[in-house]
């Protein structure tokens, strides 16, 4: 250690945080890895007070806390920002510690975290609850049933888990809605050949019926028409086909609105099929419904896309076959910018990453940010990041409109998703949520959480507008 700080002091460091990580590792070994290295004769707790004692008797050391520490600054930095575009939610040590490993990984993170988050919506309604109820709540979501835990303590909790007081929530949206054929003056639907069109003079929507109704063009006013492999000019959203990019390495179909699940040594699965969909309005509700049957491995999945012109907003929900936990990646909602819509100079993301404020992260400081969250750190580890979402919501723009992907915590816990790439004098920019990731934490044999909780509602929403 006083090696290490040597070199630190000989670069000219100021000051330097004596430890960082967990504190629960001294004079303990799980004995979880095979590799763990043998406990000393000398305990470890023993080792840092004789360490703390040299340091403080060694004077070139002083022991302070951290505020003392920003006083060397002067006032005259800007204050310290952990996060980053790249890296919007900061964790120790390497890349495979991301918060995807709390989120929708384990024995079955993303169920056990919407189970927590409709228990805390019945909590905040129950005007009765008391305060252990809200610390048991707090025990639910503790990080320790996300990762590394024994049968025995797993069996535990989901023998404990409180069950929710409302009806299941997959059955509520389930409910009958009244459908006609006859629309509203001033909305049209027309299918020619693949594309499936619906628009008004507020927003238009076109799918396609060859790609398991992905969103062809999402966007303002009246259909434009197609323009060179890319949504055209008034939408916001869409599919960027091949050939829309020069760069060969984007040399491929980018869809918007499908699932893509990845399971390990396998092809991939995703609703991207040829289907026969049929249409109705939905007079209750005031929006054009759109359903198709999807074949998968599992069985037949029903997408329903809803889409409501004036509000600018559009649904998807698949319903059926789609098992939890997978042994895979399973991400959905994509939503592609329209790079000819969007002021390249002023893009950015934002969220929510637990705090009552929105976190904003804008992608151009003199050249255009470069990540993507979904990337895979190994073989093991499908993901390197991702955002808490802990709003509902991740929106993509710029300075004068945004598009906003949304999913529901009480539907499933997903975590945000973000890709920036810059592409010749364009730029890729997309959003995602996750439900489920793989790492070293995964087991995929357990089915005790799905006997005790209502199942996930995989549904979704991409809604669009202008800033004020």
């Amino acid at each position: 250690y006083f090696e290490f700080l040597s070199l630190q002091l000989a670069a000219g460091a100021k000051a330097f945080p004596l430890y960082t990580s967990d504190a629960e590792v001294f004079d303990y070994r799980p004995g979880r890895f095979s590799a763990e290295a043998e406990q000393n004769i000398v305990s470890e707790y023993e080792r840092i007070r004789l360490l703390f004692q040299a340091l403080s008797k060694s004077g070139q050391i002083e022991l302070v806390l951290p505020s003392k520490v920003l006083e060397l600054a002067g006032g005259k930095e800007a204050p310290i920002r952990l996060e980053n575009p790249s890296a919007p939610v900061p964790v120790k040590k390497q890349r495979k510690y991301n918060l995807l490993r709390w989120a929708v990984s384990g024995r079955n993170d993303v169920v056990l975290n919407t189970h927590c988050a409709r228990l805390y919506k019945q909590l905040a309604a129950d005007e009765t609850a008391k305060p252990d109820d809200w610390r048991a709540l707090c025990g639910f979501w503790a990080s320790d049933y996300r990762t590394h835990i024994t049968d025995s303590r797993w069996q535990k909790l989901c023998a404990i888990l409180p069950p929710l007081q409302s009806a299941p929530i997959a059955q509520l949206i389930s409910a009958p809605q009244a459908k006609t054929g006859k629309l509203p003056q001033g909305i049209t639907v027309k299918q020619d050949r693949h594309l499936v069109c619906i628009e008004s003079e507020d927003a238009h929507l076109v799918l396609n019926a060859y790609r398991g109704l992905a969103i062809h063009s999402w966007g303002f006013g009246l259909y434009e028409g197609f323009r060179a492999g890319a949504p055209c000019e008034n939408a916001l959203v869409g599919t960027l086909a091949h050939g829309f990019y020069d760069d060969i390495a984007y040399g491929a179909d980018f869809y918007s609105g499908h699932f893509i699940f990845e399971p390990a040594s396998q092809h991939k699965v995703t609703d991207l099929v040829k289907v026969a969909p049929e249409w109705h309005w939905i007079e209750d509700e005031g929006t054009i419904e759109v359903t198709c049957d999807i074949k998968t491995p599992w069985g037949k999945v029903t997408k329903v896309v809803s889409v409501d012109l004036k509000a600018r907003r559009l649904e998807v929900r698949y319903d059926g076959a789609i098992p939890s936990p997978l042994d895979g990646s399973f991400r959905l909602g994509f939503t592609n910018l329209n790079p000819r819509a969007f002021d390249s100079n002023s893009l950015y993301y934002a969220s929510h990453n637990g705090g009552e404020q929105v976190e904003s992260h804008y992608l151009n400081h003199g050249g255009l940010a470069d990540f993507d969250h979904g990337a895979a750190v190994s073989r093991l580890v499908t993901g390197s990041t991702g955002l808490g979402m802990t709003g509902g919501y991740v929106e993509l723009g710029d300075k004068y409109q945004f598009v906003r992907l949304g999913i529901a915590r009480t539907d499933a816990s997903a975590v945000g998703l973000v890709s920036c790439k810059p592409v010749d004098d364009l730029f890729f920019l997309r959003a995602a949520v996750s439900v489920c990731e793989v790492d070293e934490t995964t087991r995929l044999k357990d089915t005790a959480l799905a006997a005790v909780v209502t199942p996930l509602v995989l549904r979704y929403a991409i809604e669009f507008g202008k800033h004020a």
